[in-house]
C-alpha cells in the first residue's frame, strides 16, 4: 500500500492519536518543500512512523513530487519540532502569497494549514502578545491574498476543514470575515486587518471554557449554557491589556449580541451594536450552521444556513448586512451574477468608508465617493434627429467618481441607455445634472434596481470632490 493510503486517513481521523505518539501530521499539497528543511520527516506505515528523511538530509523538491506521485497526502515531524515548523512557514508566508509562480489554489492550501495551526495555538493556550502579533501579520498575508487572488475565498472555503472544533471556526471566521469585507468594497488595509484579527480571537474565552462543555452532545441546562456564555466576558477580561484596537475589542465582546436585546453577554440592542459587532455575528453564525457540531451529525447546506439568516433579519440580525452577505455567497460560492459590493453605500459609511480609491478601465487611479442623494433621472432617446427625454422618475444616488455613477431606482431602465441624472443639492437652489450610458442593471427580485452609469464625459476629480463636500 502506497505511503497516504487507507490506512494513513484512518489514523487521521484522531488527530490526538498521531500527537500522543509524539506525531504532528503535515499535509504536504499545503505547506513549501522548504518549510521541512533542517528536520526529520516521517510517513505511516500502519501501524508504525518510519523515517523518511533525516535532520542530515535537504528536503527538497524532489522529495516533495516523490511523495505526490506516490499517494501520499501527510508526512510528519516530530512534535518536539512543532513550533519551528510553524515559524518557517510564518515566515516564508508573504512571500509565498505575493509569488505569482505559484497557483491560487496552492497558495489557499498553504495559507489555511497556517491560519488553522496559528488558531489552534491560540485557542490551546491564552495568547500572549507575542501569538497576538504573529495573529496580525497572519491576517495581513490573508488580506494581500484577498486583495489579488479575486476566486480565493471560493478555494478557501472548500478546502476549510467545518468541523465543531474552536480553532477551526476561528480560521474560517476570519477568512471569510476579511473576504465578505473586501467584496464590500473595504480597501483600507488597518480596517481588514483589525477585521482579521477580530475573527482569529473572538472565541479565544472558549480557553477558559471546559472542553467536555463545549463538546457536550446532549441538551445544557441552564447552568452549563451561562458557563458557555461566560466564554465573552473571559475572553475580553484576558485581552484588554493587550494593546488591541477598539474595533478588535468590538468584534470579541459582541459577536452574540442581536438588535432584538436577546443576545449575549450585555443584552445590548438595535444602535448599541456596533457595525463590527452585527458583521461578526452573521459570519460567526453562518460558520457554525454550516460546520458540524457535536449536536448533529451533518453541516447545514448552504441553502438552509442562508434562509435561516435571512429570517433573522431585521428583528435579531442587521438586514442590509444579511442581503450584502447572502449576496456574497451566491457569488462566491454558486456562481451567481450578484454584486454585493452594489447599493452599499450606508454599510461602507457605518464603517467609516466614505471614498475608496478605484481605477478605471484606462488604468487611472481615481476616487470613489459614496452617498445617498435624492435625484431624478429621466431617459433620453433620438428620433427624426430630435432629442427626446422620457418620464422622470425619482431615484437614489448613492456613489459617484469620475468615469460614473451609482443608482437605486424602483423604475427598470435598459442597459445602453442614455439618462440624465438631476441630483438634488442639500440647501441648494439648483441641481447637479449629469448626463451617462447605463452599463448594468441588477434586479433585486423586490422591486428595486441597482444601477451603474458611465458619463458621457468623464469628471475631474475636484468636480467630483466639489459635489460630495455640497452632499456631506
Amino acid at each position: 500500500m502506497p505511503a497516504g493510503g487507507t490506512l494513513e486517513k484512518n489514523q487521521l481521523t484522531d488527530r490526538k492519536c498521531c500527537v500522543q505518539e509524539g506525531f504532528l501530521p503535515v499535509p504536504i499539497r499545503s505547506v513549501p518543500p522548504e518549510s521541512l528543511m533542517g528536520m526529520e520527516v516521517f510517513i505511516y506505515t500502519a501501524p508504525t512512523y518510519n523515517l523518511y528523511k533525516s535532520s542530515g538530509l535537504e528536503f527538497g523538491l524532489k522529495d516533495y513530487n516523490r511523495l505526490l506521485e506516490a499517494g501520499t497526502q501527510y508526512v510528519y515531524i516530530q512534535t518536539k519540532n512543532h513550533q519551528k515548523y510553524y515559524d518557517a512557514i510564518e515566515n516564508t508566508l508573504g512571500e509565498i502569497v505575493n509569488d505569482k509562480s505559484i497557483a491560487t489554489e496552492r497558495k489557499c492550501e498553504i495559507l489555511y494549514a497556517t491560519t488553522l495551526a496559528l488558531t489552534q495555538e491560540l485557542t490551546s493556550t491564552p495568547p500572549d502578545i507575542k501569538t497576538i502579533n504573529k495573529a496580525q501579520k497572519l491576517t495581513k498575508s490573508t488580506i494581500d491574498l484577498v486583495l489579488k487572488n479575486p476566486n480565493s475565498f471560493g478555494h478557501l472555503f472548500n478546502i476549510s476543514n467545518h468541523d465543531f472544533y474552536t480553532a477551526t471556526h476561528t480560521s474560517n471566521v476570519s477568512i471569510m470575515l476579511v473576504s465578505f469585507a473586501h467584496k464590500l468594497g473595504i480597501k483600507d488595509q488597518d480596517l481588514l486587518n483589525d477585521l482579521g484579527t477580530g475573527g482569529l480571537l473572538h472565541d479565544v474565552g472558549k480557553i477558559f471554557v471546559p472542553k467536555d462543555l463545549l463538546n457536550n452532545c446532549e441538551k445544557l441546562t441552564d447552568e452549563q449554557f451561562e458557563m458557555i456564555k461566560s466564554h465573552v466576558n473571559k475572553g475580553i477580561e484576558h485581552l484588554k491589556d493587550k494593546n488591541l484596537s477598539d474595533i478588535v475589542m468590538k468584534i470579541i465582546s459582541e459577536h452574540h449580541e442581536k438588535l432584538n436585546g436577546q443576545g449575549y453577554p450585555n443584552g445590548l440592542a438595535g444602535d448599541e451594536i456596533s457595525i463590527y459587532g452585527r458583521l461578526i455575528t452573521i459570519v460567526d453564525m453562518f460558520e457554525a450552521m454550516t460546520s458540524v457540531r457535536p449536536y448533529r451529525n451533518s453541516a447545514m447546506p448552504l441553502e438552509q444556513a442562508m434562509s435561516i439568516i435571512e429570517d433573522m433579519a431585521p428583528d435579531q440580525l442587521d438586514e442590509k448586512i444579511v442581503n450584502s452577505f447572502t449576496s456574497f455567497l451566491e457569488s462566491e460560492l454558486m456562481g451567481k451574477d450578484n454584486d454585493p459590493a452594489e447599493d452599499n453605500s450606508s454599510l461602507l459609511n457605518a464603517l467609516g468608508i466614505s471614498s475608496e480609491v478605484v481605477v478605471n478601465q484606462s488604468g487611472r487611479r481615481h476616487k470613489r465617493f459614496y452617498f445617498r442623494a435624492r435625484s431624478t433621472l429621466k431617459s433620453i432617446s433620438k428620433y427624426n434627429d430630435k432629442i427626446n427625454f422620457g418620464p422622470e422618475h425619482t431615484i437614489i444616488t448613492h456613489n459617484i467618481s469620475q468615469s460614473g455613477i451609482g443608482i437605486l431606482s424602483s423604475y427598470k431602465y435598459d442597459v445602453n441607455q442614455y439618462i440624465c441624472v438631476d441630483i438634488k443639492l442639500p440647501r441648494k437652489d439648483k441641481d447637479v445634472r449629469y448626463f451617462a450610458e447605463i452599463k448594468r442593471v441588477i434586479d433585486h427580485a423586490d422591486g428595486w434596481f441597482t444601477i451603474g452609469a458611465e458619463f458621457l464625459k468623464e469628471q475631474s476629480n475636484d468636480q467630483v470632490e466639489n459635489v460630495f463636500g455640497l452632499l456631506k
